[in-house]
């Protein structure tokens, strides 16, 4: 009974660790206007605009947009401290010639400079994926690209503007300046890009996202999902470590009484 007890503790200890992680994930379906009015501050080109259909529409030039996390989102977004991160955004493209999706993350109070990921269609079997340090949410500037980009041709279905794609922005949970880039449509990874950052940055800060292109990009989700720590995945080797070890204890205490 006492080794039953110690290994629900233990259980125990791990999950609320992981909860505790994972206590911060924020997820915004634009499926309402107050979504997007209460929820996304633009920065930056053409005016955004939520459209019934259930989708942020960002116009055909350049836009920025930051995530706000609570109102008014024209300065809530500066108290944001986003750090280590997976970002991921669904959305769909008007045309799929000279279109460019990208995530900002850690953009500073002053909305000055920030991380940028991002794709841009060439053509509907054509892409790339890009990562840019000192990037300005409220400018054009992208500033120093991070290592050479990835440049992806498509050798099976092409890209057609009914394709809902997600965009994503990982961070590694072991090494806070190195990143993922994947392109996916439903299951299926189209492309996909590694970078670490040559100019750490080590400051939290806000997360949003900045369109570009010939034609409307719908936006129809934004998803935020905190990276557990290394101490978090400390703790569960740690416990797992342990709980086999009770276990072991367990299965050698019956066979000797057996």
């Amino acid at each position: 009974m006492k080794t039953q007890l110690n290994t629900r503790v233990i259980l125990a200890f791990i999950l609320s660790g992981l909860t505790i992680a994972s206590a911060t994930a924020q997820t915004v379906i634009f499926d309402t206007m107050a979504k997007f009015t209460d929820n996304i501050f633009q920065t930056n080109g053409t005016a955004m605009t939520w459209n019934a259909g259930g989708y942020i529409a960002a116009p055909n030039s350049l836009a920025s947009a930051l995530y706000s996390v609570g109102t008014p989102p024209a300065t809530a977004y500066q108290n944001a401290n986003f750090y280590n991160e997976t970002i991921s955004a669904d959305l769909s493209f008007g045309s799929v010639n000279s279109q460019t999706f990208g995530i900002y993350a850690r953009v500073d109070p002053a909305t000055n400079t920030g991380i940028l990921g991002y794709v841009s269609l060439t053509n509907s079997t054509t892409f790339q994926l890009r990562l840019y340090n000192s990037a300005n949410p409220t400018t054009s500037g992208v500033s120093s690209q991070v290592g050479a980009g990835v440049d992806v041709t498509l050798t099976g279905t092409p890209i057609a503007l009914t394709d809902v794609l997600t965009f994503t922005m990982e961070t590694n949970p072991l090494d806070a300046n190195n990143f993922t880039m994947t392109l996916s449509r439903g299951v299926e990874v189209l492309g996909t890009l590694n970078r670490s950052l040559t100019t750490p940055v080590t400051n939290s800060g806000a997360v949003g996202f900045r369109t570009f292109g010939s034609a409307t990009i719908k936006i129809y989700e934004l998803n935020i999902v905190p990276e557990p720590s290394v101490f978090t995945l400390a703790l569960y080797g740690a416990g797992v470590v342990l709980v086999l070890g009770v276990t072991k204890r367990r299965l050698a205490s019956r066979q000797q009484s057996n």
